[in-house]
């Protein structure tokens, strides 16, 4: 039984942290696409979305390898990417968004069953 819950929540966890550093990877590829004349315009907006979405996977690895100075560093990028954003700042579709929050508190109420009941 225990091999089955530990395969069930590395699953979880493997398929949010590809989902959202597959996000942050479309996120940088936009950036380089795009000319260095509007770079400069997209580089600022974009950096709110980037460090949060890169926050987000870190603090679930972070408590699954229970990694203290992981969830440290990615506490501070979530922190920081909401204390960057404004009006102008690029966000994600709402679906995605939502989609990918659900994801990632169920991964984290996962690992956090699972460490308190194994």
């Amino acid at each position: 039984m225990l091999g089955i819950a530990a395969g069930v929540v590395a699953l979880l966890v493997t398929l949010c942290a590809f989902l959202y550093f597959g996000i942050n990877s479309l996120l940088l590829w936009k950036l380089t696409i795009e000319g260095p004349e509007t770079r400069r315009v997209l580089g600022l907006p974009l950096l709110p979305a980037f460090l949060q979405n890169t926050g987000i996977p870190l603090a679930i690895l972070g408590f699954s390898l229970l990694s203290t100075e992981l969830v440290v560093v990615s506490g501070l990028l979530i922190s920081l990417g909401i204390l960057l954003t404004t009006e102008k700042s690029i966000c994600l579709h709402p679906a995605l968004e939502a989609t990918l929050l659900r994801l990632a508190i169920v991964t984290l109420a996962s690992v956090g069953l699972f460490y308190s009941l194994f």
